[in-house]
């Protein structure tokens, strides 16, 4: 952002970053996908926080997001067949999350590390980032809004009240990511949101 930021001050511009929650409206398959997405999440994380444990326990070291990217989840993917049904984005970020709460412990901002739960927020959450239009407000054949999401589709949307369809994302307006909550029996989406403004 800072680099972006840098290259536009000059024409008077700058970045500004803002979130959209939206609920979901999810059909029975879609539901499926979804908790799916979810529960691969947090076996990844898990599995990533479990190994980072024993192996500075046992070791005194440590195991970076990117080596675990790189070495551990090709070879976790092939035991665990189930996590092919993942959105890629999905995985690495719930590692990423992991090595933040790292960070944040190190610099005293958190406590340390939790596994994710089922029970808990941490566990019934996954985000995913844009790439290739992977991620979009569309509308289906009936002209009603969904979202557009990997792996599981165009999901039927609620448009918040004195909001239009169009006046979610306006032009110009980029989705950087998508964070899908499940709350109870409900399902949500949190994107974040990039424009460039004067």
């Amino acid at each position: 952002t800072k680099q972006k930021n840098a290259a536009l001050k000059p024409f008077g511009k700058q970045l500004l970053n803002c979130g959209l929650v939206l609920r979901l409206l999810p059909a029975p398959e879609q539901v499926r996908a979804l908790n799916q997405q979810i529960g691969n999440a947090r076996f990844v994380r898990n599995r990533y926080l479990e190994e980072r444990i024993r192996l500075y326990q046992e070791e005194k070291k440590s195991l970076s997001v990117f080596d675990y990217k790189k070495f551990c989840l090709p070879k976790l993917k092939e035991e665990n067949p189930f996590l092919q049904e993942s959105d890629k984005f999905a995985l690495e970020s719930a590692l990423e999350n992991v090595d933040a709460s790292y960070q944040n412990f190190f610099s005293k901002k958190s406590g340390f590390p939790k596994y994710a739960s089922r029970l808990r927020p941490n566990g019934n959450k996954y985000t995913t980032r844009q790439t290739n239009g992977n991620i979009s407000l569309v509308q289906d054949q009936d002209g009603l809004p969904c979202i557009k999401l990997p792996k599981v589709g165009k999901i039927r949307i609620v448009v918040p009240a004195g909001k239009t369809f169009h006046g979610l994302c306006p032009s110009g307006t980029v989705i950087r990511k998508a964070t899908v909550s499940h709350k109870g029996d409900r399902y949500e989406v949190s994107l974040g949101l990039e424009t460039v403004i004067d």
